[in-house]
């Protein structure tokens, strides 16, 4: 994992005739598992860019892992006393999906008569 927060002015450079800017350069190859860079903007806000290397994630994740950053950001941004600890990294919404995938077994579990269950286990210990 690679992090980087570009917090310098990238205005461009002009010397005589000649105006430099930075041009986002896609390499096709990442040079990390996975990479974040952020800058801030002119107007006070923040961009980004995450580089992954596609043999380990598919985009699905890596889109998932941006919105729990941006969900992290905006919880310390409107909460800055806040303890990070205390603050979200799921959507409401995806917090109910894995409660609920996670009790799935275990609801299951329970809804069978207890003589069954017992077997099971013993079953499984021997």
């Amino acid at each position: 994992m690679n992090f980087a927060l570009q917090n310098l002015p990238t205005s461009e450079l002009k010397i005589a005739d000649l105006t430099l800017r930075a041009q986002p350069v896609e390499n096709g190859t990442a040079k990390f598992d996975i990479s974040m860079s952020l800058r801030e903007i002119g107007d006070g806000s923040v961009e980004g860019s995450i580089e992954y290397s596609k043999d380990l994630f598919e985009e699905e994740t890596i889109e998932r892992m941006a919105g729990h950053f941006s969900l992290l950001m905006q919880g310390l941004v409107s909460r800055p006393d806040c303890p990070i600890s205390n603050h979200a990294l799921l959507a409401k919404s995806e917090e109910d999906q894995l409660i609920e995938y996670f009790n799935r077994d275990l609801n299951d579990c329970w809804s069978a008569p207890l003589d069954v269950n017992r077997n099971r286990i013993a079953q499984d210990h021997r």
